[in-house]
């Protein structure tokens, strides 16, 4: 069983308790919980936390777990299953109603964010909770995971625990895959943000216009990776007109080095060519 440790570990250099959490809610504009464990360290203080303008908001648990956590090993499958249950226990607590912001450690805010805009674009769409698209396509429907925001309700609570409950048992325990299966039925009003909430799944470069960026599949999906790719589109959205077409530069170099630019070439030729065979 994963070990959880609280705000006062998680944020040792900023951010109050949780008791003054609770107590301050009125001057904020929604709580920002989050999940990491201790190969992310890095990704959560480097990047989520550096970059949120408003630290005090901040709502982290820490997962004592070894290993590098990369995507579908053992702790990484680990922390997916805690996640859920973390949410669920937060909704809970918090007053009804009140926003509550969930989003991944390898997330980053960008200098277009805005904590008024995004309570605004929640409730400008009616519904009880919006998630980041996984995909840019108009057609696609998939909803990641990694960033959502909402109202805390019973209701909400009860679909999270839901979500937790099956991953008890799941041979794979992801956390997307079943909030994708199990949202559309079961009566929640959901929708996705606009795609200014930016993943890397996204395709590459961002928009200009980005409020946040996840680093999410990247070309390996390790943390070095993730690192990389944090670093590149902070350079993009800090570094002017230079450091915009030198991280373009960087990870389409990165992409060609790593062979999928080849192979997606060679799909790509390969389909042309048995079209015309006769």
């Amino acid at each position: 069983m994963a070990h959880l440790t609280g705000d006062a570990a998680a944020l040792p250099h900023r951010g109050p308790n949780r008791k003054s959490i609770m107590e301050n809610r009125s001057s904020r504009a929604f709580d920002l919980i989050t999940l990491y464990s201790r190969a992310h360290d890095v990704l959560y203080r480097k990047f989520f936390c550096a970059s949120f303008p408003h630290p005090a908001w901040i709502v982290a648990e820490r997962l004592d777990l070894g290993g590098n956590a990369e995507y579908l090993s053992c702790e990484w499958q680990q922390a997916m299953a805690v996640k859920p249950a973390m949410i669920a226990r937060h909704l809970r607590k918090s007053p009804e109603g009140f926003p509550v912001v969930y989003s991944d450690s390898d997330i980053q805010f960008l200098p277009g964010f805005s904590a008024d805009g995004l309570v605004r674009i929640f409730d400008d769409a009616g519904k009880d909770i919006l998630f980041q698209k996984e995909s840019s396509r108009p057609d696609s429907r998939e909803l990641n995971g990694g960033f959502c925001v909402m109202r805390a309700s019973p209701r909400l609570a009860a679909f999270f625990e839901r979500v937790a409950a099956e991953l008890e048992t799941a041979g794979v325990r992801n956390d997307q895959p079943v909030i994708n299966e199990l949202l559309p039925r079961s009566g929640i009003a959901w929708g996705t943000l606009p795609l200014t909430f930016y993943a890397r799944s996204h395709g590459f470069p961002p928009p200009r216009d980005a409020w946040i960026h996840h680093a999410n599949l990247t070309l390996r999906n390790s943390t070095r990776s993730k690192i990389r790719n944090l670093e590149r589109v902070r350079r993009m959205f800090h570094g002017g007109p230079v450091g915009w077409y030198q991280g373009v530069m960087e990870e389409c170099l990165e992409y060609a080095l790593s062979g999928r630019l080849w192979n997606k070439l060679k799909t790509r030729v390969g389909g042309r060519l048995a079209l015309r065979r006769p």
